[in-house]
């Protein structure tokens, strides 16, 4: 299942259909103050983020020199964060590759990544 997109995920897409359906009552207006009942859906954003993030690589500035895997960075080196790799470490994220967005059911990670 690598590379698969919740639109390829039935159980994933149709649990967020049915939430959307249940929250709106197939209600042609939608009020903002129901979107925060979409809790699924907001477990399916943060999972998209996670393999799909909006910008992949980082750009970095050190601050101070440091020691990172037994390389010495100098103060003020240009370091790049490849965001996309640590959404997709496998030693990190259980099945990496795959969407499970209930992975951030009961999790401290938000959408700013903390």
């Amino acid at each position: 299942m690598s590379n698969v997109k919740t639109v390829k995920n039935p159980r994933a897409m149709d649990k967020a259909k049915a939430e959307v359906r249940r929250v709106f009552e197939w209600k042609r207006n939608i009020a903002e103050t129901n979107i925060e009942k979409l809790d699924h859906l907001k477990l399916v954003v943060k999972e998209t983020l996670r393999l799909h993030p909006s910008g992949a690589l980082i750009p970095r500035e050190s601050k101070e020199k440091c020691e990172l895997n037994g390389y010495m960075i100098p103060n003020t080196t240009k370091v790049v964060i490849n965001v996309g790799a640590i959404g997709r470490d496998p030693e990190y994220w259980i099945d990496a590759d795959c969407i499970r967005p209930e992975r951030f059911h009961i999790s401290c990670i938000d959408f700013k990544g903390t």
